[in-house]
């Protein structure tokens, strides 16, 4: 599950995920769950503008997650990927959404498990001096 670290409308707060309590212990349905926080916001992770290269980081996440579970592509649609970490960060805060106030998310919370902040980001803060997300202050690094 792919999450925007700088998405800042409360009309897009994320839905965090939890493993289903349904098929919890069932050997025929294991549960695989990851919740990974990308730089961007919805549409710069979950794709949508024409410049891909962060919605690229995070398909290229999702891509190889997919191919460890035996889901096959087709390399000429692989190479179209170009995963850019330093890519337009775009503002999704246009005046439709200047009636709801802006929030930061956070991140990390115990009660929803299996949440990483993805690599990209540390290397866009390192690269880029002016990439601070106050949600990413104080959040320990794996590693």
């Amino acid at each position: 599950h792919a999450l925007a670290i700088d998405e800042r409308r409360k009309l897009f707060l994320p839905t965090l995920w939890q493993k289903s309590t349904t098929v919890a212990n069932n050997p025929y349905h294991p549960q695989q769950l990851e919740q990974r926080w990308f730089a961007g916001v919805h549409s710069n992770v979950g794709g949508g503008y024409a410049d891909t290269g962060l919605s690229d980081v995070a398909l290229n996440w999702l891509i190889e997650k997919s191919k460890s579970t035996g889901l096959c592509f087709e390399d000429e649609c692989l190479s179209a990927i170009k995963p850019d970490h330093l890519a337009e960060l775009r503002n999704s805060y246009t005046p439709l959404y200047w009636f709801w106030p802006r929030v930061w998310r956070k991140m990390l919370e115990e009660e929803y498990p299996n949440q990483t902040i993805d690599e990209s980001a540390y290397q866009r803060m390192a690269e880029r001096g002016n990439y601070k997300p106050k949600n990413l202050k104080g959040v320990r690094r794996e590693g």
